[in-house]
C-alpha cells in the first residue's frame, strides 16, 4: 500500500500555484545577492542605519526625509555585518510573503479559479521578481507593500478583528514610508460605498482608523521622550514636497490636478458599484485608482514607484483574462479591455517620460527604462569569473568604482572625514560617521534658501573633521569653498575624488 501524503504535502499541493512562484521569484532574485554597493537608496539607508546602531539619533544626528522603520530596519540588518546582503535576502522573504497575499487575496477574497490566480501570480512575480520596476532593490516599497497586501486581505473580512489588525498592518507600513496610506484610502472608500448601512460604515472605518493610529501614537510618543518629535514631523512629512525639485506652488498645483482626476476616477468607481454591484470590480478600480495617484504623486519618474502598483495591477490582470477569455457578456469584455488599455498606458507612459529616457549607462546597450533587458544576460556573463571585475561593477554605475577611490585614498589612520559626494554608500563602505545631520551633496539642494547649506557648515565648523574629500563632478557652493580654503590642504587624490587635510583651527562661523 502506498501511504498517504502527510499534511505538509496535501497543503503543498493544494496551494503549488503560490509555492512555484515563490520558486521562481527566488530564481529570479538570486542574481540581486551579488550586486555591489550601487544603488543610492540602499546605500542612504544603510549609512543611516549604521549610525542608529552606533548610538546617533535619527532625524537630530543624521537626516533623511524617510519615516523611522525603513532606518531602524537597516539598523538591524547591519548587525549582521553585511548590510548590502541581509538587505537582499530579506527583501527575497519580502517578495515571498507579498506572493503570499496575492494568491491569498485571488483565491479567497475574489474567487478567481486556478487560471485567473496563476495571471495574478505570473504577474506579481515578473513584477516583484526582475529589475523591471526595481524589484532586485532593497528599498521601501518592497518592505511595506506584505504589510499593505495582508491588510487589504484582513480588512476585507469586515470582521472587527481583520480590520482592527488591517489598521495596524498599514500603520507599520505607513511608517516604513507614506505611500501605502493611499491603500488604506482604497480600502476605505470601498468599504463605504459596499456597507449595508450607516452603522457598518462607521464600525467598520472606525475600526481601521483605530488600527492605523495605534502605531501613530506609538512612534510620536518615542519621538516626544527623545525631544525629536519636531525634527520628526519636518524631516517625514514635511520634507516631502522639497524632493520633488518643485517650488511649493507648483506641487500644490499639481497635486490638486492629480486629486481632481483620482476623484474623477472614484465617481466612475462608484457608478460601476451602483449599476452591477460588483465588488471585485470595484474593489480593484478603486485600488488601482490610489495606486497610480501615490505612484504619480511625487511628479517624479523612478521605477520603483510602480511597485506599489503590484497588487491592484496583478489583481486586475486576473480580472481582465476571467473576463475576456471566458465566456462574459460583450459588455464585460470591453470594460475588462478598457482596464488593460488603461494599465498599458500608464506603464508606457511612465517608462517613456521625458524624465527617463536621457538616462543611460555607457556601460549598457539600453536606455535605463529596459535595464532588466541586460540585467540577467549580465550575471550569467560574469557567473564563471566572479563579480569583481570592472565590467560587472560599471553594468551597475560607476559608483562602486568611486567607492573605492574614496577608500584607497582615505588613510587608514582616519578618525573623522566629510565626503561630499551624493554617494549613499560612501560613509558605510569606509566605516565612517558623517560629522553633519545632511550627509549626501544633493540634499543640500533642496530648498530654495539657505538654511541646510548654513547649518551643515555650522556643524563643520565647530568640530572640523580630520579630512574632507570633495567629489569634483559635484559642483560646490561659497561657503564650503571658503571653509576648505582657510583650513585645509589637498593632500591625496584619485580619479575625481581630492582629499584635503585640515590644518587650522576653524573659529569663524558659517553665518
Amino acid at each position: 500500500m502506498k501511504t498517504p501524503p502527510s499534511g505538509r504535502a496535501r497543503f503543498v499541493v493544494r496551494h503549488r500555484l503560490f509555492f512555484a512562484a515563490a520558486a521562481v521569484l527566488v530564481l529570479l532574485r538570486i542574481p540581486s545577492l551579488f550586486e555591489p554597493h550601487w544603488y543610492l537608496d540602499e546605500g542612504m539607508y544603510a549609512t543611516i542605519g549604521a549610525h542608529i546602531r552606533d548610538g546617533h539619533v535619527l532625524y537630530r544626528d543624521i537626516y533623511d526625509h524617510k519615516p523611522q522603520l525603513i532606518f531602524y530596519l537597516y539598523a538591524l540588518l547591519s548587525l549582521t555585518g553585511n548590510t548590502l546582503v541581509a538587505a537582499k535576502v530579506l527583501n527575497i522573504l519580502a517578495g515571498i510573503v507579498t506572493l503570499g497575499g496575492i494568491y491569498a487575496l485571488s483565491r479567497r477574497r475574489f474567487l478567481f479559479g486556478r487560471r485567473a490566480t496563476a495571471v495574478a501570480l505570473v504577474a506579481a512575480t515578473i513584477l516583484l521578481g526582475t529589475p523591471v520596476l526595481e524589484g532586485n532593490i532593497a528599498n521601501a516599497e518592497n518592505f511595506f507593500l506584505p504589510l499593505t497586501v495582508w491588510g487589504l486581505y484582513l480588512g476585507l473580512t469586515r470582521s472587527s478583528r481583520g480590520l482592527l489588525l488591517a489598521g495596524l498592518l498599514f500603520g507599520i507600513a505607513f511608517h516604513i514610508k507614506l505611500h501605502p496610506l493611499f491603500d488604506l484610502g482604497a480600502l476605505a472608500v470601498y468599504l463605504l460605498i459596499t456597507a449595508d448601512s450607516n452603522k457598518e460604515r462607521i464600525r467598520q472605518t472606525g475600526l481601521l482608523a483605530l488600527g492605523f493610529v495605534a502605531p501613530a501614537v506609538a512612534f510620536i510618543l518615542f519621538e516626544l521622550s527623545r525631544g525629536t518629535f519636531d525634527l520628526y514631523i519636518a524631516a517625514a512629512y514635511l520634507d516631502a514636497y522639497a524632493y520633488s525639485g518643485e517650488s511649493a506652488e507648483s506641487y500644490i498645483q499639481q497635486t490638486l490636478t492629480k486629486i481632481v482626476v483620482l476623484l474623477t476616477g472614484l465617481t466612475a468607481a462608484v457608478t460601476v458599484w451602483r449599476k452591477t454591484h460588483n465588488r471585485t470590480v470595484t474593489f480593484i478600480l478603486i485600488l488601482l485608482m490610489f495606486e497610480v495617484f501615490a505612484a504619480v504623486l511625487s511628479g517624479r519618474v523612478f521605477y520603483h514607484y510602480l511597485l506599489q502598483l503590484v497588487p491592484g495591477v496583478s489583481l486586475g490582470a486576473a480580472w481582465v483574462y476571467r473576463n475576456l477569455f471566458r465566456d462574459r457578456s460583450p459588455a464585460d469584455k470591453v470594460t475588462a479591455a478598457a482596464v488593460a488599455a488603461g494599465l498599458m498606458f500608464v506603464f508606457a507612459a511612465y517608462f517613456n517620460s521625458s524624465y527617463a529616457l536621457p538616462y543611460q549607462n555607457p556601460n549598457r546597450r539600453l536606455p535605463d527604462s529596459w535595464f532588466a533587458a541586460e540585467y540577467y544576460n549580465n550575471f550569467a556573463r560574469h557567473l564563471p569569473s566572479g563579480f569583481a571585475d570592472d565590467s560587472y561593477l560599471l553594468f551597475f554605475s560607476d559608483r562602486p568604482l568611486k567607492l573605492r577611490s574614496i577608500r584607497n585614498v582615505l588613510p587608514e589612520d582616519t578618525s573623522s572625514v566629510y565626503i561630499y559626494s551624493d554617494l549613499g554608500w560612501a560613509y558605510d563602505y569606509v566605516d565612517q560617521h558623517s560629522p553633519t545631520r545632511i550627509f549626501v551633496a544633493f540634499q543640500l539642494y533642496y530648498r530654495n534658501d539657505d538654511r541646510d547649506r548654513l547649518a551643515t557648515m555650522d556643524e563643520l565648523y565647530q568640530d572640523p573633521p580630520q579630512y574632507l574629500m570633495i567629489d569634483e563632478t559635484r559642483d560646490t557652493f561659497d561657503q564650503l569653498d571658503t571653509f576648505l580654503a582657510e583650513n585645509y590642504r589637498q593632500s591625496g587624490r584619485e580619479n575625481e575624488f581630492v582629499l584635503y587635510t585640515y590644518t587650522a583651527r576653524a573659529t569663524a562661523r558659517a553665518r
